[in-house]
């Protein structure tokens, strides 16, 4: 198979620069100029060594380049070398004469020895890819040369040949030279540009059919350093040999055989880019355009009130200042204590588009928008602040009355010393406000929606408060059960209905203020037996349903003074009331009792009871009224259910 070792862009004659006409040749030795053939015959134009031109190839010199004796060699493609091939057919005998080509001194020149690693043996003219049969084998001779001549000295002399039958390309290509034993028998002007044989110099070998530009040398080496082909020469259209890699005849051909369509893309792809480029460049461009022409139309909005046209730089808050449309006073610079260092260093107005606020002044206003363009604000130094310092949440109350007593969580507050960075002053600063904690007094406001509480006392009770358990699953109802802490462990199947059907349980104390409280008033009992009272009450609920029990506990008779609050306050979040006292206690009748259920309006809390006696008239009124309530749209919730849907407001207390 045939390889061309050429770059690809040389491997095409259309390719090709167009060759200037050869000169006439001279029977003097002469020296290879360059690669330029003939047109019309493709013999290679040479010159005499005299008259070599270094600009027309500067990456040969003309030490470098040998001589030959011999008229020139047509290209192995042109029609005088098909037509010598042809009449090289069948073989002639032809004399044993070889053309010999010396070593150069000049290593940097590529070579063709045998230390080269693209040597195969074979001779490949510039131009052209030749078959194994194209040109026969080269070998060396067993004439030396003179390593002390360089550059047009070089002589090439010709000897006998290892080949009987040199091919005809190279006996043409050539003169051939006849073996000489004594260098005198030359003409004096050959005479002189012969070299000695050098008895150290390596074995030259024959390189017929070669160009002499194409030639090399020999290295003297026993091991040669390979070369690589990178180094393109433009001028010449060669790789010039260095040794800077090693490289094999396969990744030689690899670096040589750009192909034509590789070089488009690579052509192709800078002009993509920059058509992309410009193709973004336009579309931004226009759009920045299109903004200037959109935002410098006439436009019809309202500013401060004033409806008005605004076109042009007017239509920004910048450009309603800028203008004098609006006159505003800009903000002062301020220190940490808010005296004024620098006037109209602060912020230059306050702006509002379409009810949002616009700290960007260049902001566009478009057609129909509402402005609203006020005085900047301060603004002030920066400054460095001390460690904070604590001050404690108090304790207070809001309202005397209402069925809710809600204890408000409140915070504790922080103060720092600060000291402005440019004026040098120091304040006391306020950085967290303090929120005492308050106990609030108010009813819920439901605004109108039809909530209602229901609340049992003094349970459980055996027989009432099994009845009325089933009157609320009857008719969908919620209850909250204040019950008492001593009767929980004997009737722990009705607290466990009452959790398991989603009543709210929570506790009436311990004994019902037994004891120091004469069985009615927390009022009358040290703050560890208030305590003790709501904590064991709380903690028979839990242990019966395993849930804590609710943190709006019912204090005995309704006592809940401020000494009472404020003992409790860290184990409850309230205490609650009523609004409605059906007084059943008492036993007024069923119809007393059922009427004044009936009577509750909305977001109002209902006292009953389920246990302390017997409470059939409870029962019997509420199977009258619960159904009438519900009829007339009221459903029925518990404690914590109503505060948190109706939550204290403030001022809401009474």
């Amino acid at each position: 198979m045939s390889h061309d070792y050429r770059p690809a862009h040389h491997q095409h004659d259309h390719a090709r620069p167009q060759r200037r006409k050869p000169q006439r040749r001279t029977v003097n030795r002469e020296t290879v100029q360059s690669d330029e053939l003939s047109s019309t015959n493709g013999i290679r134009m040479v010159k005499d060594a005299q008259s070599f031109n270094h600009n027309r190839n500067p990456h040969l010199s003309q030490t470098s380049l040998p001589t030959i004796d011999a008229v020139g060699a047509p290209h192995p493609k042109s029609p005088a070398a098909r037509a010598m091939q042809q009449q090289a057919r069948p073989r002639q005998e032809a004399p044993n004469i070889g053309v010999e080509e010396l070593s150069f001194e000049d290593t940097s020149v590529r070579t063709h020895g045998v230390g080269n690693p693209l040597y195969t043996g074979e001779t490949y003219p510039v131009r052209g890819t030749h078959t194994d049969s194209s040109l026969p084998h080269a070998h060396a001779h067993n004439q030396r040369t003179n390593s002390s001549l360089t550059g047009s000295q070089r002589a090439v002399q010709g000897i006998p040949s290892e080949h009987p039958t040199p091919h005809a390309n190279q006996s043409a290509r050539f003169r051939a030279v006849p073996p000489l034993s004594d260098p005198s028998e030359l003409p004096a002007g050959q005479s002189a540009r012969l070299r000695a044989v050098d008895a150290t110099s390596a074995q030259p070998r024959s390189y017929a059919g070669h160009s002499a530009s194409f030639a090399a040398t020999e290295h003297t080496q026993e091991t040669q350093q390979p070369y690589d082909y990178q180094d393109y020469t433009a001028a010449s259209g060669r790789y010039k040999a260095s040794n800077a890699q090693a490289v094999s005849p396969a990744n030689f051909k690899q670096l040589t055989a750009t192909s034509k369509h590789a070089r488009k893309r690579t052509r192709t792809l800078p002009r993509a880019i920059a058509a992309v480029a410009i193709v973004v460049a336009l579309g931004v461009g226009g759009f920045f355009g299109y903004q200037q022409i959109a935002f410098a139309g006439p436009v019809t909005a309202t500013v401060n009130g004033e409806k008005m046209t605004l076109e042009g730089s007017e239509r920004s808050i910048e450009g309603l200042l800028d203008n004098n449309i609006v006159q505003v006073t800009p903000g002062n610079f301020v220190a940490v204590d808010e005296s004024t260092l620098r006037e109209g260093d602060g912020t230059r107005c306050t702006a509002v588009i379409n009810e949002q606020p616009v700290s960007d002044l260049k902001t566009h206003i478009n057609e129909g928008d509402q402005v609203v363009v006020s005085n900047g604000t301060d603004v002030m130094e920066s400054y460095t602040d001390s460690a904070p310092t604590v001050i404690p949440a108090g304790y207070s109350k809001a309202g005397q009355y209402g069925a809710l007593h809600v204890f408000l969580a409140g915070q504790d507050g922080e103060t720092v010393n600060r000291t402005g960075s440019e004026s040098g002053k120091t304040i006391e600063q306020v950085t967290k406000e303090k929120i005492d904690n308050r106990l609030v007094y108010y009813n819920a406001n439901s605004n109108g929606e039809k909530v209602i509480a229901l609340t049992f006392d003094d349970g459980p009770w055996d027989g009432s408060t099994e009845q009325i358990l089933d009157i609320l699953k009857e008719n969908g109802a919620k209850a909250t059960f204040y019950t008492i802490g001593e009767q929980i462990s004997s009737h722990s199947d009705q607290i466990a209905r009452m959790a398991n059907e989603g009543h709210e349980i929570a506790t009436h104390t311990w004994d019902h203020a037994a004891g120091s409280g004469k069985g009615v008033s927390l009022n009358l009992m040290s703050t560890a037996e208030r305590q003790e009272e709501v904590q064991k009450g709380m903690d028979a609920i839990k242990n019966v349903t395993n849930k804590d029990a609710s943190v709006y506990f019912r204090a005995p008779g309704g006592n809940f003074n401020d000494s009472v609050a404020n003992d409790l306050r860290s184990m409850v979040q309230g205490e609650i009331g009523w609004n409605i006292d059906t007084e059943d206690w008492r036993r007024p009748g069923v119809d007393t009792i059922a009427s004044r259920i009936k009577s509750a309006g909305p977001g109002e809390v209902i006292l009953m009871h389920d246990g302390g006696g017997d409470r059939s008239q409870t029962v019997a009124a509420l199977r009258e009224a619960l159904p009438y309530l519900k009829s007339q749209g009221y459903k029925f919730v518990t404690i914590s259910e109503l505060i948190e849907a109706y939550p204290y407001q403030e001022g809401q207390h009474s």
